[in-house]
Formats: structure tokens, C-alpha cells, sequence
């Protein structure tokens, strides 16, 4: 009789060592798999980090390269003030034989090189710059949804023959600058500056007619709010002027009051958007 106990729990014996070596592989398999999903997770973050220090990097060299090309711009307008105003002296100077040859001296020849940046100064319809700036329910760039912004009267820039529209949108979370002709969007001397401040280049492109400022909103709307112009400088593809880029100034002597409409506008549509929200559910 022992014997024929002892043949049963042989292969109960046997089934259960074998159970339990399979629950072991199985635990260690599981185990492997949660360490190389977790190394990929690892792995991934560290990547996203690499590429976000890349694209501040890269960002802050855009800055740099805008403030080095507005320096220069700004050193280019002193000369062309100074250039002017000794023509302006010559001229009052009466006619001698040597006159004309001052003249000729003072013409720019053909050989020399052209002016790189197109600078254009935006111009209200009245006397005054109070209205550069109008608000409205503009149709946002992304979605079409209107939106509370203030807009700048459209500035015409000659790109080469071709008349461009151009103006700047200033919303409660982004700034844009919007044109009607195809950007160049591997142009990096391009972006806003306040005064003499620290260009904020654009943060992105949402489409060929459209740049954005987002990211850098705060920062850029700070120095709007305590500013007195606002320098916005940008390139076309393809580029049919002699200029590499173009730049408009805008005065924002008038645009507090404007802002401060625009805070009332946008708290107002919030206030809006809840209670239809509230009603909805309720319905």
C-alpha cells in the first residue's frame, strides 16, 4: 500500500517543481522586460532634454545674430542721417568751380554694394499714431475662431516690384506677424525687438503667410508694454528686392490704452465662454 501511495505523489511532486520553475522563468522574463521598457523611457527623456537644449541654443544664437543685424542697421540709418545732412550743407553753399566736383564726389557709383535691410516706418491714416493700433475680433491664424487682438494698420513693403501687405497681431497669449506673401522661414536675422532691447526671435512658423511669438509672449509683451517702438524684421521667398530682409517699426507711444481694452475684451469673452459652458450643462 505504501507503494501505491508513494507512485501517486511521485508525479504530483514532479508537476508541482515543474509549475514553479515555470513561474520563476516567467517572473524573471517579466522582470527583463520592465528593466528594458523603463532603459527605452530612460532613454527617450534624455533624448527630449538633448533636443531641448539644442533648440535653446539654437534660439538664443537667432537673438544674437537679430541684435548684431539691428546694430548694425541702427549704425547704417546714423551715417545715412549724417550723408544727408552734408548733402543738405553742400547744397546751400553757393556755385563755385569746385561745387561741382564736390558733387560728383558725393554720389554713390553704381559699383558700390546695395542696401541689405528694407526699413519702413508704419504710418496711421490721421496725424497722429493713436490709431496704428485697432481692436477687433481677428480670426485666429490656427483655427479660424475669432479672437480679441490688437492689430496694426497694414504696412506696404516693396519686395521687389511686388506690393506685400504686412501687420502685427498682438493677442492675450500670442503675438503674430502676418503678411500676404510667402516667408522665408530659413531666415534666421528675423524676429521683434523693443527699443534698443534684446531681440525675441520668432518661436515658430504656422503656415508661409504667418509667424508666431509664444513661448517668448511675456517677455515680449513686458517690453512692449514699457516700450516706445517696436521693430519686427523678416525675409520672403523668394527675396525679388536687392534687400536681404526687411524691417518695420511700429510706434507703441498710444498703445496702453489699447492694451488695457484688450485685457477687458479677452476677460469678457471668458466670462462669455463659462456661462455658456455652465449652461450647456445644465441643459
Amino acid at each position: 500500500m505504501i507503494d501505491d501511495i508513494l507512485k501517486f505523489i511521485r508525479p504530483v511532486g514532479s508537476t508541482l517543481s515543474g509549475l514553479c520553475l515555470l513561474a520563476l522563468l516567467s517572473a524573471c522574463a517579466d522582470k527583463a522586460a520592465i528593466r528594458e521598457a523603463e532603459s527605452e523611457r530612460y532613454r527617450q527623456l534624455e533624448n527630449e532634454m538633448i533636443s531641448a537644449q539644442q533648440a535653446e541654443v539654437k534660439r538664443r544664437q537667432a537673438e544674437l545674430r537679430i541684435a548684431q543685424r539691428l546694430q548694425q542697421m541702427d549704425a547704417e540709418r546714423s551715417a545715412a542721417a549724417r550723408q544727408r545732412l552734408n548733402d543738405g550743407t553742400d547744397g546751400t553753399a553757393p556755385d563755385s568751380p569746385g561745387s561741382t566736383d564736390v558733387q560728383k564726389n558725393t554720389t554713390p557709383s553704381p559699383s558700390e554694394s546695395a542696401v541689405v535691410t528694407q526699413i519702413v516706418i508704419a504710418q496711421s491714416d490721421s496725424d497722429t499714431t493713436a490709431d496704428t493700433w485697432t481692436l477687433q475680433s481677428y480670426p485666429d491664424p490656427v483655427d479660424g475662431a475669432p479672437f480679441c487682438a490688437l492689430v496694426s494698420t497694414p504696412v506696404v513693403v516693396m519686395n521687389g516690384e511686388l506690393e506685400t501687405r504686412t501687420r502685427v497681431i498682438i493677442g492675450a497669449q500670442r503675438i503674430f506677424l502676418r503678411t500676404d506673401a510667402t516667408f522665408d522661414t530659413d531666415a534666421t536675422d528675423t524676429g521683434f525687438r523693443v527699443d534698443a532691447g534684446i531681440p525675441i526671435a520668432f518661436d515658430r512658423f504656422i503656415n508661409e503667410l504667418t509667424a508666431e511669438v509664444s513661448d517668448s509672449y511675456e517677455r515680449l509683451l513686458s517690453a512692449i508694454e514699457g516700450g516706445s517702438s517696436l521693430a519686427v524684421s523678416f525675409a520672403f521667398t523668394p527675396q525679388l528686392s536687392s534687400a536681404e530682409t526687411h524691417v518695420i517699426e511700429f510706434d507703441l507711444q498710444y498703445l496702453e490704452p489699447s492694451l488695457t481694452a484688450l485685457a477687458r475684451c479677452e476677460s469678457q469673452n471668458s466670462a462669455t465662454t463659462i456661462a455658456d459652458r455652465e449652461e450647456s450643462v445644465s441643459s
